[in-house]
């Protein structure tokens, strides 16, 4: 295989690999983890020969997050971690008391997912969509719960959908409290990219 242009600099300046070593590689498509040596290295190219294929574990536990939709940037910032922790998917819900000038990068988030993975070790990316309200959403995943407070703590709940709100907590229009709920035992307001990473951890780990 012969690497060029971006995947080049990176592996030549940010990884600093010498000839001769090994490098594993994954192509987040699936679970197979790909070991290449670096037989050629010059100023424009790398040329790697496969040397083994190795099936890795993945996540015994899956997470649907419906994340109704915040800052940008907040998104952005804890994308990262909700990745390393195994989220299997997230949709990004527009709620009542999200701001419909939001609008989500798609392309944005996979480069910051292709780099949580490259660090972490994730072997396939997480899934990403949007719903253009709660109601949508709760429609298409009849197992979901929410994350509100006066839910019981997680602690062994299966959850396997789980709505997160926005700041300011869910509107009288987004017809989620029909819906199970869980919680922390907690009094404190937490933001909502702190409710999604405490609520994922919980449950994954």
């Amino acid at each position: 295989m012969e690497l060029e242009g971006q995947q080049h600099k990176y592996l030549s300046k940010v990884r600093r690999i010498s000839q001769g070593q090994k490098l594993v590689l994954q192509n987040l498509k699936n679970s197979i983890q790909y070991t290449y040596i670096a037989k050629q290295i010059d100023k424009k190219r790398i040329l790697l020969k496969l040397f083994e294929t190795q099936s890795i574990s993945t996540f015994s536990k899956e997470l649907h997050l419906g994340w109704c939709v915040v800052d940008p940037k907040s998104i952005e910032k804890t994308l990262p971690y909700l990745n390393e922790l195994g989220v299997s998917k997230i949709t990004f819900i527009y709620c009542q008391k999200s701001q419909q000038n939001f609008k989500i990068n798609f392309s944005r988030l996979e480069k910051i997912l292709i780099n949580s993975c490259q660090q972490c070790g994730r072997p396939t990316l997480m899934k990403l969509a949007t719903c253009k309200n709660t109601a949508s959403f709760i429609a298409e995943n009849e197992d979901a719960y929410i994350c509100d407070f006066g839910g019981k703590p997680i602690q062994n709940q299966k959850v396997t959908t789980l709505i997160i709100g926005p700041e300011g907590g869910f509107g009288k229009d987004d017809c989620v409290y029909s819906l199970p709920k869980v919680g922390f035992d907690s009094s404190l307001i937490l933001r909502s990219e702190t409710a999604a990473v405490v609520a994922a951890g919980k449950l994954l780990l």
